[in-house]
């Protein structure tokens, strides 16, 4: 009984714990996406957006490259801060972190270190975050407070 009550309290804990974007997990990630268009400063990124939690959790751990125009967007059901870590990343990012109007609340240049005690967080409540290579922003001349045109194209794609 007494090794039984921490795990079910822990347990317990765990149901109404609040949710965080990007958390460890035993299960074999879903590599299901949606392909959508983000059209920002009049220039066009190609988006993979992950259908399930297991794909928002992996993100783009383990790949290693990733097309100049290209990008994955986290779209999740309700506004909150949003935290992010570059854990098994080998790619260097930077992530924009968006409100639900579609407007950038700020961005983030992401380090490519293996720690998952480092985290890049959204200065505001956000529904969406963008990564993309690192500088990928700057060279676009995209910054805070830029309002995204978000298209959802048609068709799933595996990786």
């Amino acid at each position: 009984m007494s090794k039984t009550l921490p795990a079910f309290l822990l347990f317990l804990t765990s149901l109404f714990s609040e949710p965080h974007p990007v958390q460890c997990c035993d299960q074999k990630p879903s590599d299901e996406y949606e392909q959508w268009t983000i059209i920002a400063s009049g220039d066009t990124l190609d988006v993979e957006v992950p259908l399930h939690e297991e794909g928002r959790s992996k993100g783009l751990m383990w790949r290693n490259k990733l097309g100049a125009d290209e990008g994955m967007l986290f779209i999740f059901m309700n506004p909150g801060q949003l935290k992010f870590w570059m854990k098994n990343t080998f790619i260097p990012l930077d992530i924009a972190f968006i409100n639900k109007q579609n407007i950038i609340i700020n961005i983030e240049h992401m380090l490519r270190i293996n720690n998952d005690s480092l985290l890049y967080s959204s200065d505001k409540p956000a529904k969406m975050a963008l990564e993309v290579n690192a500088g990928w922003f700057k060279t676009h001349g995209v910054m805070e407070g830029d309002t995204l045109t978000i298209l959802k194209n048609q068709g799933k794609k595996q990786n």
